[in-house]
């Protein structure tokens, strides 16, 4: 029985992933006959969608309700009832893996290929060969020069060099030098973006650590005409330029290479390569260089006339926060509200509501309409633990700003942000000791604000300056200069 549970749960787990075209189009699959003969399989998925699929059931559940639906009352034992639904759920499950397979091998033109050219080697078709290699040839001319289409190029040429030895032709004539090529390109264009998500890892943990010897090695055929001059060579030699070496120069190289090849690039690697640029803004942002703020709502308008900030089908909740604080802080509001209106359909339908609720605060908040901002987050259900945080943050300086005067409520709501971010096993030593300094400091300066504590402000922005990590020591900066501005 644990053993059914098992391959029960690896079906259902396969078939809940199916989109709702998906699953049509797999009910068709094993329908055809020349994928599957047995209709009790046919029943199997039947009862699966109708009763099983995307319910809160339990495993035992599940189970006992298979044999129950699918039970043809013929006095079988339990033993042998439990056997044939073992057989029948196995064969289930491997026709779903056949079936994403088949879908997955109409995209890969390059695998296909491939097989094609074997099966056609195989039987000697050499005039069919010849003509399919020809047609292919002919559609991929114009096409975008990314991995993938070294790829193909690689295992059309390579389909070629056999069929030139199989029918005799490859004492007249050869193409090694440019299967060679396509080779080559396919294999350092791979290797290049193998290393920029190695440099991506190291930039996000410093436990991170790979030998980069290989790379090193390379560079000498890199810098060979015949490579050097491959527009996707280029923009990835400049993503790891701009990684490494974090200046304003690389990144304007960079963005110039992709303006310059954006019809010979994919979106795909348009889109890493201008999330190099945006993680690069953020970085010098968070460094005190406030110019990036521009540079990067820039960017994100640039990304967005190209239609690159969608992954698939949707956005990331944690980019369109992103945007929005961004074209806020550059006072982009109704660029702001369009990136909110475009993009929140984009979202899990169960926190849309409370993703726009979210960014329409934030947008209230950097119009310093902080009692909008405040009955905005305020209502927000939890969304994620960088949009739960974010909330706070906004809420207690929108409520720093509203009070008129001194409330111990107030301070009772900044005391449980801290306590919040104490308890939270998730965030870092760093990040928590960056948002308690925050806090502490909040509190000092709403308390000297409403003329409650003796502490002068002088104290407390020598404190403030002296810490080394605060999550946000700008803003608090501006507030006590007010402060201070105010008692001269």
């Amino acid at each position: 029985m644990n053993e059914i549970i098992s391959r029960r749960l690896i079906v259902i787990n396969l078939l809940e992933s199916f989109s709702r075209k998906e699953m049509e189009d797999f009910t068709h699959f094993i329908s055809c006959p020349c994928f599957n003969t047995n209709q009790h399989i046919v029943k199997l998925l039947k009862v699966l969608r109708k009763s099983i699929l995307h319910k809160n059931i339990s495993n035992n559940e599940i189970y006992q309700k298979i044999i129950n639906l699918l039970s043809d009352n013929s006095g079988m034992s339990q033993q042998n009832e439990l056997a044939i639904l073992r057989v029948r759920v196995g064969v289930l499950s491997q026709l779903a893996e056949q079936f994403l397979t088949i879908r997955s091998l109409n995209n890969e033109t390059a695998c296909r290929n491939e097989l094609l050219y074997n099966e056609l080697l195989k039987r000697k078709l050499f005039s069919i060969l010849s003509r399919r290699i020809n047609q292919f040839r002919k559609k991929t001319v114009a096409k975008v020069k990314d991995i993938p289409y070294y790829h193909r190029q690689y295992e059309t040429e390579r389909g070629i060099l056999n069929y030139y030895y199989q029918s005799g032709q490859w004492v007249q004539q050869d193409n090694l030098s440019l299967l060679n090529h396509q080779l080559d390109a396919y294999y350092l264009l791979s290797k290049l973006k193998l290393h920029i998500t190695a440099l991506s890892f190291m930039g996000t943990s410093a436990q991170k650590q790979y030998d980069f010897s290989d790379i090193e090695a390379l560079q000498d055929i890199l810098q060979l005409p015949l490579y050097r001059d491959i527009p996707l060579v280029k923009v990835y030699q400049a993503t790891i330029d701009l990684i490494k070496l974090k200046n304003k120069q690389a990144y304007t190289k960079l963005l110039d290479l992709l303006d310059r090849y954006r019809l010979q690039l994919s979106d795909s690697d348009l889109n890493d390569a201008y999330i190099v640029g945006t993680n690069f803004c953020a970085h010098q942002i968070k460094l005190g260089s406030m110019e990036y703020y521009r540079l990067l709502f820039d960017l994100y308008q640039m990304m967005d006339k190209k239609e690159l900030l969608l992954e698939g089908d949707f956005i990331p909740i944690g980019k369109l926060k992103n945007i929005v604080s961004i074209t806020c802080r550059v006072g982009e509001f109704e660029q702001a509200t369009y990136f909110i209106e475009k993009y929140t359909r984009f979202l899990r339908k169960d926190i849309r509501v409370n993703v726009r609720d979210f960014n329409l605060g934030t947008i209230s908040f950097y119009k310093k309409d902080y009692q909008s901002a405040a009955d905005y987050l305020y209502q927000i259900d939890n969304i994620s633990l960088s949009y739960d945080i974010s909330r706070r943050v906004m809420l207690v300086k929108s409520y720093y700003e509203i009070d008129a005067e001194y409330k111990e409520t107030t301070v009772r709501v900044f005391r449980s942000m801290e306590k919040f971010i104490v308890e939270h096993r998730q965030l870092t030593s760093k990040d928590k000791t960056a948002y308690k300094n925050f806090v502490r400091i909040l509190i000092n300066l709403y308390r000297i604000r409403h003329g409650v504590t003796k502490m002068k402000i002088e104290r407390v922005k020598e404190k403030l300056e002296a810490q080394r990590v605060n999550s946000d020591k700008q803003w608090l900066l501006e507030k006590a200069e007010m402060l201070s501005g105010e008692n001269d």
